[in-house]
């Protein structure tokens, strides 16, 4: 398949930065195209992304990770790659922001880490950080809050249900039964 003659040739692992990461642009292009191609290659390039040193092949790697459909279970690698590097200093902001962006996309799965996001993206001062960067926290926090919002409307559709069918019993169960309001004090 492409995916492993693009990650797998020599050319990506070649000494000279410049040729590898022109190499590694390549396989980015290429995850856009066709992202199931990379899936085989999912551990692999989280453990080329954890040994690289370059900015550019850093961001690159990222975007073809974003790129993949996350498996389950989510990599724990990545995702502590991603809360190591998505708000430190030393990074690039297209760092930064990818990092955010694959910690919400892993965190998803996972309601629990999610809100361990939610706590740490909402206690940041943004003032010391880049537009890119301020922009993809805010942006993933309204993600997390539409997310919880769901999750809360889901949670009370079934109470009704449920409340309904224990007053009327006569009724089968499960019924949706969203069209009805309780009464409010």
């Amino acid at each position: 398949v492409g995916s492993e003659m693009c990650i797998e040739t020599g050319l990506t692992y070649d000494e000279k930065q410049t040729v590898s990461w022109r190499a590694i642009w390549v396989c980015e292009k290429l995850s856009e195209i066709h992202p199931d191609w990379f899936i085989l290659l999912y551990d692999e390039i989280i453990q080329r992304l954890i040994d690289c040193t370059h900015d550019g092949s850093k961001r690159l790697l990222l975007s073809i990770l974003y790129n993949i459909p996350i498996p389950t279970p989510i990599s724990v690698d990545l995702l502590n790659y991603c809360l190591d590097h998505m708000l430190s200093p030393q990074e690039s902001i297209g760092v930064q922001a990818l990092s955010i962006r694959i910690a919400y996309l892993l965190c998803r799965k996972e309601p629990e880490l999610l809100q361990e996001l939610q706590l740490i993206l909402e206690n940041t001062e943004l003032d010391f950080y880049s537009t890119g960067v301020r922009t993809t926290v805010r942006n993933t926090l309204k993600k997390i809050r539409a997310t919880k919002g769901a999750s809360k409307q889901k949670v009370i559709t079934e109470i009704k249900s449920t409340f309904f069918c224990f007053l009327f019993p006569i009724f089968p169960y499960p019924v949706s039964y969203t069209h009805l309001t309780l009464p409010t004090n």
